[in-house]
């Protein structure tokens, strides 16, 4: 009982450690995972001008889409996030407009006559090039009868799939018709024609000198923060950023091969030309190690050495092939002709039944032919679905390589004059008949041959190697200032500097993109400036298997939304700055005749320059050097220009300015409301996506 009065007395001891409790339950819910009160809300994606976008959504279409497609998964979600981004945008401005895309157009843009590209790309045979109508129709169908909402009829993942493609259609007719209303309101007004039409009829001769930047050493040059300050006053608008950034350097290890690496897959080879010299059938021998056995025959002089002086059925090799090591069989030698001649009857075969059809009706006609009951050209003229029907099927002399592929090797590798064959191609069923072959005076055998090659890869134990030597680099230089000055000391450490990354970025410039280069980014948003990863990142090979770089990361600069400051401005465009100190520097020297002597470089001149023009001989693509001279009075000398490859002075020679242009100014305006009008349709959906206010959370999720 004493212990009860005492907790009375204190009671209000027990309440405030209720509430704490209580307040910590609070805020670990609020901060723990990306659905946190701080963490994005419950399950939103991100929003569009209010709207939001539910992360479940998302993973249900993107599972949909991209389920087994075996692609970077970052490249999808992007695509899929633009897309989802864009449709809310479009939609809410056609709702604003009184926009809209009526059943009757939908279901023409999807099974009519006016079909939407997307389902034009999305249904077309790769064969045939045309629309699949048969499987289109069975989309139809199934909306029709209801089938397509039954999932023991139609997959859930194709009928969602299918959805996702109508929200599409319908997305992508509503931003043609918001985006033509706009190109519809541009026009060219009466003075810019007027200014547009004495520009293109403008001329000058000028005078110039360029002297390469490298004339002047970088270390001569030294960057104050005034510089930057007034490289930022000049072009701040232009860098101005939408999200928080980081600068990122990576110090790289190439994987390769080492010769004892070479020496493994050469005896690799070597043991399974062993075992093929002993196979009963090449073709399948070949299949199984994944070799190439083509139908052509290759000419002597494209053959590789060793190949080329083989005997027939004989197996040479190893020998280097580019980046791998091969074997190779030579099949067969024989004259190949320099041109054939041939007809054929093109049977339809688009279709399983279309074709079932044709081979009975080329049965029918083959034994026609054979029997002697009638003519190929007859036939070809009553049967052939091909342009040359009517021709008899005949297709003229044709060199190697003007046919698709298996009817240029059936005509020039195997056909006899004379005989009738078969050879189904992307255009159906052909017959087809020889009937003329040309041979050169001094033709020579043609070779045949089948391969089996490796890529010269690094071992697995090449890569644990080249990933310990990465590892301990990353322990030795733990700041950013230590990695990039360690890296510029070795000949096995490659330094990649200034990657520029946002949150929700998956690449990492020429480095790689992935999962890799997106663990690299994450951490680098989770932690500070000079800081260095203490992981060491495995990049696969382009389109390979094993690791072919290792790299160590380090945040050089974390970049704020808005404009740069003057310490981020010396991380992100030390070089940009630099090229303008370069230019005034070389400006210093006076007169384009004073600067061409000082840097060992010639004045020169260009002549009857147009405004317009895009490269001016001698000069290069230097836009701004040609906006000089068109804004100078004849004589006058422009001040030092920092230009795309070099540092540049011109003086205005002479300015031709054109008499009366009114008769081009109706030619040019229709010339400039098209470009504008097509410009249009082209950055709409950029300009919709950049006037809205889009809040993306994706980087608390992946």
């Amino acid at each position: 009982m004493a212990l009860i009065g005492e907790i009375r007395k204190r009671s209000w001891i027990l309440l405030v450690l209720i509430g704490l409790a209580l307040a910590g339950f609070v805020f670990m819910d609020m901060f723990s995972g990306p659905r946190g009160g701080f963490g994005g809300g419950s399950a939103e994606l991100g929003e569009v001008d209010g709207e939001p976008i539910d992360q479940r959504q998302f993973e249900r279409a993107f599972g949909d889409l991209y389920s087994g497609s075996g692609g970077d998964a970052y490249q999808q979600r992007e695509q899929l996030w633009s897309y989802m981004v864009e449709e809310a945008l479009v939609s809410q401005e056609a709702d604003a407009t009184g926009l809209a895309v009526p059943e009757e157009e939908r279901d023409d843009l999807l099974f009519g006559t006016d079909l939407s590209p997307i389902i034009q790309a999305r249904f077309s045979d790769p064969q045939t090039r045309q629309v699949n109508r048969e499987v289109l129709n069975s989309y139809r169908d199934a909306e029709r009868d209801g089938s397509i909402n039954n999932p023991n009829l139609v997959a859930p993942e194709r009928a969602n799939s299918w959805r996702f493609q109508k929200s599409e259609v319908v997305k992508q007719r509503l931003q043609d018709k918001l985006a033509g209303l706009v190109a519809k309101s541009m026009y060219t007004p009466d003075w810019m024609a007027e200014e547009l039409a004495k520009g293109q009829n403008t001329r000058v001769d000028l005078a110039y000198v360029k002297v390469p930047y490298d004339a002047v050493p970088d270390d001569a040059v030294e960057l104050s923060d005034t510089d930057f300050q007034a490289y930022l006053a000049e072009e701040g608008a232009r860098l101005q950023r939408d999200e928080d950034g980081r600068a990122i350097a990576l110090a790289t290890f190439a994987v390769t091969a080492t010769e004892a690496d070479s020496n493994a897959l050469r005896d690799e080879l070597r043991q399974i030309a062993t075992r093929w010299a002993a196979a009963p059938d090449d073709s399948l021998f070949v299949v199984q190690q994944r070799g190439q056995f083509p139908n052509a025959y290759v000419p002597t002089d494209q053959l590789p050495g060793l190949v080329a002086e083989a005997a027939t059925d004989s197996i040479v090799g190893p020998y280097l092939d580019g980046s791998s090591f091969a074997i190779a069989k030579v099949v067969d030698r024989k004259v190949i002709p320099d041109s054939v001649r041939s007809r054929h009857i093109l049977l339809p075969a688009s279709t399983q039944d279309e074709f079932d059809r044709s081979l009975a009706l080329a049965d029918s006609l083959e034994t026609l032919l054979e029997e002697g009951e009638a003519d190929f050209a007859d036939l070809a003229r009553q049967f052939s679905t091909g342009p040359t029907g009517p021709d008899g099927g005949d297709l003229g002399y044709v060199a190697p390589g003007a046919m698709v592929g298996p009817f240029n090797d059936l005509i020039f590798y195997r056909a006899e004059q004379g005989e009738v064959e078969r050879v189904v191609t992307q255009f159906g069923l052909h017959l087809v008949e020889v009937t003329g072959k040309k041979f050169g005076d001094d033709a020579e055998p043609s070779t045949r041959y089948a391969t089996i090659s490796k890529q010269i890869e690094p071992s697995g134990e090449t890569q644990k190697d080249v990933y310990a030597v990465a590892a301990e680099f990353a322990q030795r230089n733990r700041t950013a200032e230590a990695l990039i000055a360690a890296a510029g000391e070795r000949d096995d450490v490659t330094l990649v500097e200034d990657v520029i990354v946002g949150p929700n970025d998956y690449v990492l410039g020429q480095v790689g993109s992935g999962t890799p280069a997106r663990n690299v980014i994450k951490w680098a948003f989770k932690n500070d400036e000079g800081d260095v990863s203490p992981n060491v990142y495995a990049f696969k090979a382009p389109g390979r298997f094993y690791d072919g770089t290792y790299a160590v990361a380090a945040v050089t600069a974390e970049i704020a939304e808005g404009g740069p400051t003057v310490e981020t401005a010396r991380v992100l465009f030390p070089e940009e700055v630099r090229r303008r100190k370069k230019a005034q520097l070389i400006g210093e020297a006076g007169s384009i005749e004073a600067v061409a002597q000082r840097y060992g470089v010639e004045a020169d001149t260009a002549r009857a320059v147009n405004f317009n023009s895009a490269f001016v001989p001698g000069l290069g693509n230097e836009p701004a050097a040609v906006a000089a001279a068109f804004t100078l009075d004849e004589g006058a000398v422009s001040e030092t220009i920092a230009g795309q490859s070099g540092v540049i002075l011109v003086r205005t020679l002479v300015r031709t300015e054109p008499g009366d242009v009114s008769a081009n100014v109706a030619n040019v305006r229709r010339g400039q409301d098209g470009r504008v009008q097509a410009n249009v349709r082209n950055r709409f959906g950029m300009a919709l996506r950049e006037s809205a206010e889009v809040e993306d959370n994706r980087a608390r999720f992946y």
